[in-house]
């Protein structure tokens, strides 16, 4: 039985982390450039000391010693571990995730699945969230038949309602309007609607997969082939 992550989840996903510390000797090295110029204005003064820092001798921070503390502040999960043993890329991961978006499925309600779903939860902690991956019910507006066919009956019903609730005369134009112009434009919304879900979807799982590829960079990066793991 697959073991469930229970430990007490980082406030922050690793992939922002890791990529704040990218700039940590970057940023290092503006904050002491900008304290040099703010001294300069003291400079001539009766009893100052320069004290400030030369460009050779600006301090560094040893980047690779951060990332590596962090990846062990992550070390309960599962699909973080089968990246650093090498078993399954994080990209691997996403790739088996976003199957549910594959060809015809795109389009199509998801049965919730609550295993799928967990994945979806360790995912998140890994990087930003990606809704699009999660499976949430069949009644769920998050596909193009729902959003279709649902509010294409819920349109017709409501404007079926108001014409017998004001008894428009037949083959009036308010009769039309309500019988058959507004549930076909509402239906022709609820389509574009769908469409554009789809079209998140896709531009959402291109998203996780450079987050994905990011994070396995970063691992072939900090740990050996011989031997992928964080630094107890």
């Amino acid at each position: 039985m697959q073991e469930t992550y229970t430990q007490e989840k980082p406030s922050e996903n690793l992939y922002d982390r890791l990529e704040e510390t990218d700039s940590l000797n970057e940023n290092l090295g503006k904050t002491v450039k900008e304290a040099n110029q703010n001294l300069e204005q003291f400079k001539g003064m009766q009893g100052y000391k320069d004290v400030s820092t030369p460009d050779s001798k600006v301090p560094t921070i040893d980047i690779e010693s951060v990332q590596k503390g962090i990846f062990c502040e992550y070390k309960g999960n599962s699909i973080l571990q089968n990246a650093l043993s090498g078993c399954k890329s994080i990209e691997q991961t996403v790739d088996e995730l976003s199957q549910i978006n594959k060809g015809i499925k795109r389009f199509l309600p998801h049965r919730k699945n609550k295993e799928h779903n967990q994945k979806c939860d360790e995912l998140s902690d890994l990087m930003p969230e990606r809704y699009h991956l999660r499976t949430n019910g069949l009644l769920a507006l998050d596909n193009f038949v729902n959003n279709t066919v649902l509010w294409s009956a819920v349109s017709f019903a409501l404007c079926r309602g108001m014409e017998l609730s004001f008894s428009f005369e037949s083959n009036t134009m308010p009769d039309q309007i309500l019988s058959t112009y507004a549930p076909i434009a509402m239906s022709i919304l609820m389509m574009i609607a769908g469409m554009n879900h789809n079209r998140y979807r896709k531009e959402g799982i291109a998203k996780t997969k450079e987050y994905a590829r990011y994070l396995d960079h970063k691992i072939e990066a900090l740990y050996s082939v011989e031997a992928r793991h964080p630094t107890e």
